[in-house]
């Protein structure tokens, strides 16, 4: 799942919905972050012809949550956690 929710031609790493983190939390499975580079130069937003560029992906260790019965409560530091280390490695700025 990709939790920005969007595609858009400008750089920089947007805030993260929650939806993926809740069922993650919901679902007692890992969220494992991916950080992907280069995509936006790939396929830019409203064109359908890929451009050959080279593209990367780093993928960080697998984030759990203790089971709770505030899912919100328990997926927010969840989202922030993931966003924290797909940030690190995204190499666009933070647009939170």
């Amino acid at each position: 799942m990709f939790p920005e929710g969007t595609f858009t031609r400008e750089t920089g790493l947007r805030p993260f919905h929650l939806g993926a983190f809740e069922v993650a939390v919901a679902s007692g499975v890992p969220v494992i972050p991916l950080t992907l580079r280069g995509t936006r130069s790939v396929l830019r937003a409203g064109q359908w012809l890929l451009r050959r560029t080279p593209v990367s992906a780093v993928v960080e260790q697998a984030l759990t949550a203790a089971p709770a019965d505030d899912r919100f409560a328990t997926a927010v530091p969840l989202r922030d956690m993931a966003r924290e280390q797909i940030r690190t490695h995204c190499g666009e700025p933070d647009l939170l």
